[in-house]
């Protein structure tokens, strides 16, 4: 079930979407599930921030960055674009060699994307990219 808290700006209208339409498939409805996490994105290009907080088979979607987040993501709207579109690989888990993972995985180790908290909460972060493969 996914929740929005007040009025959305485009970066949360994605998230929210990315969301949604990925509880449409059986297989994604059990990662989401096991997400426990605060995820917050800020898009530079745009000047737009949202926040997604999972809790065990819930989602809210919310304008802004919230005060404690798990995962911090700071990255142009093409670098988001490309992040929340991971393709899946054998045993429907996320492919991290073909081109769009390089790309994303490039753009990391230049700075072009930033996500703080990737250390700490690699668990969330894979489990994120697990659900949002497509």
């Amino acid at each position: 079930m996914v929740t929005t808290v007040g009025e959305l700006n485009g970066v949360a209208r994605l998230l929210g979407r990315v969301v949604d339409e990925k509880l449409e498939e059986p297989e994604k409805k059990r990662v989401f599930d096991r997400l426990d996490f605060v995820l917050a994105v800020h898009v530079t290009d745009v000047g737009q921030s949202a926040s997604v907080a999972f809790r065990h088979g819930e989602a809210t979607v919310s304008r802004g960055r919230p005060g404690k987040v798990d995962l911090a993501v700071d990255c142009d709207n093409a670098t988001f674009v490309q992040f929340t579109m991971f393709r899946t690989g054998r045993r429907g888990l996320p492919n991290l060699v073909d081109a769009n993972a390089r790309s994303v995985f490039a753009k990391l180790l230049t700075g072009r994307l930033r996500i703080r908290g990737l250390v700490r909460h690699l668990p969330a972060l894979y489990g994120f990219l697990c659900f949002v493969a497509a």
